[in-house]
């Protein structure tokens, strides 16, 4: 599984703020960094309600969406940070031009949220750059998935889909995590989880479902301002999902059969038994239980089972107490 950190809004428009937790995820056990790309005038207008009044700052939500536009010098630079640190850049665009600008600093993958997967538009705009594209399935309009998998299938490079529900934060009954296998099962492609629950269970148990992609939000603390930081996760919890990701790999992958082999001959010989006489054994004497004790480890004598061989055997030959039963002694003792 591959695990996304998506900023989002968490920056709240600071940029020493977003950069700062850039830094952070960089740190940390994460395989891609995501960003948005908004941009106000392109995206939004007058008209747009949604959360609108949730900020004292902002007198509309393009007002919002303005301040929370990061430059593409500033897109540029987390780039090359992030990339430098050994892990894969994503962004999602909200416009076409925010396509246009993001191919100009040389993205190589875009991700496309839930609300725009009916934006023909948006969709063809991103198929025509032929890169691989994650796309999110949060509002579940089966109609709409149907005819954006139709569009990009044949053209991108790969192309991976991420269950969702857009609730924010997701009940965890809302999360539904049969859900990534009824869309592995409708589209034949590798599914993923994008999650919005603010709470690490989720995506660890996406594990069970052979999610290969898991996309969490990043928050300093759910004490912080902005409107999705109820459904992200701080950093400490980032990285105790990826304990059990390095967990359930570990679990999962299979040594080679002589490792196996000599592993296993190293327990056996370590906790299986060899056999000796409890009590001394007089010359005719038939052997029971009372004559033998197990002792570890195994390999210095007979082992049990050869030893049970000998119950009611009557010995040719006297042997004291503590006299250990090896292949020859038996030999000897008892002939063939």
């Amino acid at each position: 599984m591959k695990l996304i950190a998506e900023i989002g809004q968490a920056h709240d428009g600071s940029l020493g703020n977003l950069l700062s937790m850039v830094r952070k995820l960089c740190s940390l056990r994460v395989d891609i960094v995501k960003l948005q790309h908004h941009i106000a005038d392109a995206e939004s207008s007058e008209y747009e309600q949604f959360r609108k009044k949730f900020s004292v700052q902002d007198p509309t939500r393009r007002a919002y969406w303005r301040r929370m536009e990061i430059p593409l010098e500033v897109m540029r630079e987390i780039k090359s940070m992030v990339e430098a640190a050994g892990k894969q850049f994503l962004c999602t665009p909200f416009s076409l031009r925010a396509v246009d600008e993001l191919e100009t600093i040389g993205v190589d993958s875009y991700k496309i949220g839930s609300a725009d997967v009916g934006n023909r538009l948006l969709l063809r705009r991103i198929a025509e750059t032929g890169k691989p594209v994650i796309i999110s399935s949060g509002t579940k309009d089966e109609a709409a998935m149907d005819s954006a998998i139709e569009l990009l299938r044949p053209v991108v490079a790969s192309l991976t889909i991420m269950h969702c529900t857009s609730a924010y934060p997701t009940p965890l009954n809302s999360v539904d995590l049969l859900g990534i296998d009824r869309l592995r099962a409708r589209y034949e492609l590798p599914v993923g989880l994008s999650d919005h629950s603010g709470l690490i269970w989720p995506t660890v148990f996406a594990l069970g479902h052979a999610a290969t992609h898991a996309e969490v939000h990043f928050t300093w603390s759910r004490d912080q301002f902005g409107p999705d930081t109820t459904s992200s996760l701080t950093a400490d919890e980032i990285e105790t999902i990826a304990d059990a990701i390095a967990a359930w790999k570990s679990t999962h992958d299979s040594v080679g059969d002589s490792e196996v082999a000599t592993e296993l001959e190293r327990v056996r010989t370590v906790f299986t038994r060899s056999v000796r006489l409890r009590k001394a054994l007089a010359v005719g004497e038939e052997v029971s239980l009372t004559h033998l004790e197990c002792f570890k480890p195994s390999g210095i004598g007979i082992d049990t089972q050869a030893a049970e061989l000998l119950l009611g055997r009557r010995a040719r030959q006297s042997a004291d107490a503590g006299t250990v039963l090896t292949a020859e002694l038996v030999q000897e003792v008892f002939g063939t």
